[in-house]
């Protein structure tokens, strides 16, 4: 059984809100210093400037949910840049990861899973397998797989593996990316019935664990304390999964209050969070029988 996690405080009035940058979507990739133009043998700063202009756009689009005009804009830079700097650049790459994430958003995870590997393919070439955006569009790939294709699920256990020893080597055991993909590793393993659970828990407790020794006391920060919450939030699903009713509502009720500390009552992680625990408490309340 996982270990129940204690109430920290999370006082939500006394939380300040996020950044906007937290909120703004974990895949979509601007040209930043890995990717920047002119870099590539077949440069062209007509292009170039085309795209600086675009990039931007993308990426507003996105968060207004225009799904349908954030891809046609980024398959006008998708172009722009195979003309600027041919087919193997990074920036390439992730034009490849925008129209894959526009895509995804439409439903069409067919073209999504082609563009994403296209995404990983190019990066392996470029700049290598152990590199930060290797494993990003690793972790992309893989998360698209499970959602949508239960026949590959060995495929992203083995790319979120492969991202997962990648982040540690960059990054140290310790860090928000790192614990984010061992969560990520969980909800696919957990898959992989009784022994695949097992394996859930541990790494979600080994996240966790080093959240308390290495990110910032919570309350301090929004990126870390969001990150618990996610992890909190997936550990109280093997609960659940399990029977185990009021070890999820323990970590359920931490993981919403977090959420509604920082990013407030309306937000869609914060309903979602409420919603669940609403849901879990009918079930103790009125005596009803999960199968574990």
């Amino acid at each position: 059984m996982l270990r129940a996690f204690a109430a920290r405080s999370y006082a939500v009035r006394g939380l300040s809100r996020p950044a906007v940058g937290l909120l703004r979507a974990p895949s979509l990739r601007l040209l930043s210093s890995e990717t920047q133009p002119g870099r590539g043998t077949y440069s062209r700063p007509n292009e170039e400037k085309q795209l600086a202009k675009l990039q931007p756009r993308i990426a507003e689009l996105y968060r207004k949910g225009r799904y349908k005009e954030a891809l046609k804009v980024g398959e006008e830079c998708h172009a722009l840049a195979l003309t600027a700097f041919g087919k193997l650049h990074p920036a390439v790459a992730s034009m490849c990861n925008n129209l894959a994430l526009m895509h995804k958003s439409l439903g069409d995870t067919e073209a999504a899973a082609a563009l994403y590997k296209e995404a990983l393919d190019c990066y392996r070439v470029v700049v290598g397998e152990e590199h930060a955006s290797t494993a990003t569009a690793a972790c992309n790939l893989a998360l698209l797989i499970r959602d949508s294709d239960a026949a590959r699920l060995q495929e992203a256990q083995a790319l979120l593996e492969g991202a997962l020893q990648t982040r540690r080597v960059l990054l140290g055991e310790g860090h928000l990316t790192v614990a984010a993909t061992m969560g990520h590793l969980a909800s696919v393993v957990k898959l992989d019935g009784a022994e695949g659970r097992e394996r859930a828990k541990v790494l979600l407790e080994q996240a966790l664990a080093g959240a308390d020794l290495n990110w910032a006391k919570p309350g301090e920060s929004a990126e870390a304390d969001l990150q618990r919450a996610s992890l909190l939030h997936s550990t109280g699903l093997l609960h659940k999964e399990a029977g185990e009713l009021s070890a999820a509502e323990e970590v359920w009720s931490q993981a919403a209050e977090i959420r509604l500390g920082w990013l407030g009552e309306k937000h869609p992680l914060s309903v979602a969070s409420q919603k669940d625990l609403d849901a879990l408490r009918e079930i103790t309340e009125g005596g009803v029988a999960v199968e574990p």
